[in-house]
């Protein structure tokens, strides 16, 4: 049972705490009926919106205004304070890896605020799965590549393309994009198999 999972891009709002209740209470009943019920929550920190926070992070350490396409809020001058507690030398780094240590602390102090918001509000999971971590394993390539040998994926213009539509979708939909980029159904497709391989023949989501 698959619930939350909002984005570690910021504190858990209310939406998420509405989905937290309805997700908790449904495990609970199914568990009342005799089912086994994994809680599990799926972490969407790998990506473009996990750039702009890093690069907000980054900003907001400098002192610099935010990002046009970044997030504001006080929570973010917060973080990035916590962030060069932990690393001092951070703002001395050369770029790429100035990004990459706010990337990876802020999320992880997100995440550990995240967790904890939930355990306080009385909803506690079994399992977190770290989307990036799909991507460092291996396991988003394996997902693209069985799909390949199943006649699923198929190249054009440049892109890497999942045959949805033959499934009831309105269209065929990017699973690499023509910049080599994955897309972000890319890390779905891991973490479904990743759940299919762990046992589980019925998700709910």
């Amino acid at each position: 049972l698959e619930f939350v999972s909002a984005n570690p891009t910021g504190p858990i709002h209310i939406g998420g705490t509405r989905w937290a209740a309805v997700g908790d209470a449904l495990g609970r009943l199914l568990s009342t009926q005799g089912a086994g019920v994994v809680r599990e929550y799926y972490f969407n920190d790998h990506g473009a919106q996990i750039d702009r926070f890093a690069r907000s992070l980054v900003a907001a350490a400098k002192g610099e205004p935010t990002p046009e396409d970044g997030y504001a809020g006080s929570y973010i001058s917060d973080i990035a304070a916590q962030v060069l507690q932990k690393a001092p030398d951070a703002l001395s780094q050369p770029d790429a890896q100035q990004q990459e240590t706010f990337r990876e602390i802020g999320v992880d102090l997100m995440f550990t605020h995240i967790k904890q918001s939930l355990h306080d509000f009385g909803t506690d999971f079994d399992v977190y799965t770290h989307e990036n971590s799909l991507h460092e394993s291996g396991a988003v390539d394996r997902a693209v590549a069985r799909l390949r040998e199943q006649g699923r994926i198929y190249e054009s213009n440049g892109a890497t393309w999942l045959r949805t539509a033959e499934f009831g979708d309105d269209k065929d939909r990017v699973v690499i994009k023509s910049d080599g980029d994955p897309a972000y159904i890319s890390g779905d497709l891991a973490y479904y198999l990743d759940k299919r391989e762990r046992g589980f023949e019925r998700n709910l989501i």
